[in-house]
This record gives structure tokens, C-alpha cells and sequence, in this order.
């Protein structure tokens, strides 16, 4: 397999997991109505442990993405057109691999960023049955 089939596929697999992830979501969202409040605790939790690593990786992705931004920048129309003046192939396939890594790195951020309004969703899920819950107690004690 090439390079040039790589990147198509490398973002394809991203989309898949970013595909799943929105999927897990919408089931969250939709049956969060019918969990109990323990139940969507230990999502919240699970979701939690993992918050480490998260901000680990994305914090990773975004140094290296800001580090082929720079890279991008510095790189200009003017050399790339001499490039392709004197067909210098190589040259141009290492700028098209260049910016095939940034597009990878770009896509990472994205899925971590969909990832992370899931936690975040299932968080404010829990507190507003808390709230609800609470307001319910109050109300009985009256």
C-alpha cells in the first residue's frame, strides 16, 4: 500500500471512530430518561478514569499540530512553485506527506474534542437528575 492510499484511509478510520463515538452519544442522550442515577454515575466515573490519558493525548496532539502549523508557515507558495518549475517530484512529495501528517493530527484533536463533549454531556445529564432529585425531596418534605 502507498502513502497516497494511506492518508484516504487513515482518515476514514478516524471518521469511523468519530462515527461510533457521536453514535454512543445519541444512545447516552436517548436512554437518559430510562438509567437510574447509578447508572449514569458509572458512566460518569468510567468516563472520568479516563480523563488523564484524554487530556494527555490531546494535549500531545495539539503540540504537535500547532509544530506542523509553524512548519506549514514557513513553508511558502514561492518554493513549492520552483518545485514544480523544475519537477522536482520528491520535493513535492514530501510537502504532500507533510501535510497529510497535519491533517491526521488535525483529525485526532477533533475525535478527542467529540469525545469530550460525550463526557461532558453525561455529566450535566447527572446533575441535572440530581437537581431534579433534590427538588423532588424538597418538594415531598413540604
Amino acid at each position: 500500500m502507498t502513502e497516497k492510499q494511506d492518508f484516504p484511509e487513515r482518515q476514514r478510520s478516524q471518521l469511523g471512530r468519530l462515527e461510533t463515538s457521536v453514535a454512543k452519544m445519541r444512545s447516552d442522550l436517548d436512554s437518559a430518561r430510562r438509567d437510574t442515577l447509578s447508572s449514569l454515575k458509572a458512566k460518569r466515573d468510567k468516563a472520568a478514569a479516563g480523563r488523564r490519558s484524554f487530556y494527555d493525548d490531546i494535549t500531545d496532539s495539539l503540540n504537535r499540530m500547532r509544530s506542523e502549523m509553524e512548519a506549514s508557515r514557513q513553508e511558502n507558495d514561492e518554493r513549492v512553485e520552483e518545485w514544480k518549475r523544475n519537477q522536482q517530484v520528491q520535493e513535492l512529495e514530501d510537502h504532500a506527506h507533510g501535510l497529510e501528517d497535519y491533517a491526521d493530527v488535525s483529525m485526532n484533536v477533533f475525535v478527542m474534542s467529540q469525545e469530550e463533549a460525550h463526557r461532558a454531556s453525561l455529566a450535566a445529564i447527572e446533575a441535572r437528575r440530581q437537581a431534579e432529585e433534590a427538588r423532588a425531596a424538597m418538594a415531598s418534605k413540604r
